[in-house]
């Protein structure tokens, strides 16, 4: 049974779901004279906004996700660094694609106009500067991960180790990240580097390190598709299931910044259960859709809620049928980014054959 590709891109389309609606609903700064109309939820907040809190979550989802998946990948290929370099060619290639429409589009209607131009273009591409979308920030501190992750692989590939021990391990870097390095840096002889633009990079992805590498530990167990094998998806474990999402979506608020690694892979563990059952068919098929679709919705819907069309995309006022309006918007983008990536792959690869001799 397993944890399949399918299982990755359902939960993908969770993911690319949560990353929306926090866009959406978290910032209030970003909604300033935006009406939302949503349920009135716990501490003053509406249940959008509560629900948009948790929605942060899907960073880890994402780089558990990519830990997992590259571990699966290595393991089947005999080269670790050249399997490293086109999965970082793959996502590079995906962000070009975006990147140079987005920068004529943005100039077109007048959203950004960097100066100097061409330092700020050059940097954008490499991703080291994101002036025309600040939530492309994600692709650099994972090109970073994975340009590690033969290092991480021979960090979790310890022999006779179980799963328990790898958890132990993985739970004291990253109390040694969360707790200690923080408390080192402020430290007056580092005060120089705590305040350089090479740590904030470097800190950002210690914090995604430990999820990253959860995604490999947890491939390295198969823990997924144990967790599959043993839920039935009948009442009882849909109950169980439900329970701990409502209890994570209650906690997270207070504990995402040090235990979203473990937050995250309870998240995935719940819904392959509830995914499980026999109503879940629809939704099923709708989340993979979306999963497969994810790379390019994340790369495009700030575009539109944030820069293109903001009045646009808030303009039915209740927070749902917002966040099913972007959704269809990215989606559809993310389509047609989809066909011209497989079109531009297609006459790159006949130029290639006609070189060939």
């Amino acid at each position: 049974m397993g944890f399949t590709k399918r299982d990755t891109a359902m939960m993908k389309g969770a993911a690319i779901c949560l990353m929306l609606w926090h866009h959406l609903f978290t910032f209030p700064e970003r909604l300033e004279g935006i009406a939302v109309i949503s349920m009135p939820f716990i501490n003053g907040d509406t249940l959008a906004v509560a629900a948009g809190q948790f929605g942060k979550i899907c960073v880890a989802l994402f780089a558990l996700l990519s830990g997992y998946g590259t571990y699966l990948s290595a393991r089947s290929s005999a080269d670790t660094d050249g399997m490293t370099g086109r999965h970082l060619l793959k996502m590079y290639s995906s962000y070009w694609l975006v990147y140079f429409i987005a920068v004529p589009v943005s100039l077109l209607l007048g959203k950004a106009a960097p100066d100097p131009f061409w330092e700020d273009l050059i940097y954008g591409a490499l991703g080291f500067r994101f002036s025309y979308c600040s939530e492309w920030w994600f692709i650099t501190p994972l090109s970073i991960l994975l340009i590690m992750f033969p290092f991480i692989r021979r960090a979790v590939d310890r022999p006779r180790w179980g799963f328990m021990a790898d958890f132990a391990v993985l739970t004291l870097v990253n109390a040694v990240i969360c707790y200690l390095l923080p408390r080192i840096m402020e430290a007056q002889v580092l005060a120089r580097l705590n305040d350089s633009f090479f740590w904030l990079e470097f800190f950002t992805v210690l914090t995604l390190l430990p999820s990253f590498a959860m995604g490999c530990i947890l491939a390295k167990h198969d823990i997924f598709g144990k967790v599959k094998e043993r839920s039935s998806g009948g009442f009882l474990h849909c109950a169980a299931a439900l329970a701990v999402l409502a209890a994570l979506f209650l906690i997270h608020p207070f504990n995402w910044v040090f235990y979203d690694y473990i937050n995250a892979a309870l998240f995935i563990c719940c819904l392959l259960v509830l995914l499980r059952g026999r109503w879940a068919a629809l939704p099923g098929r709708l989340l993979e859709a979306l999963g497969r679709e994810s790379t390019f919705m994340w790369l495009t819907h700030s575009l539109f809620c944030y820069h293109w069309c903001k009045k646009l995309v808030f303009a039915p006022k209740v927070s749902v049928l917002i966040f099913l309006l972007l959704l269809v918007m990215s989606y559809i983008a993310a389509r047609l980014l989809s066909l011209l990536y497989a079109a531009l792959g297609r006459l790159f690869r006949r130029a290639h054959e006609i070189k060939l001799p």
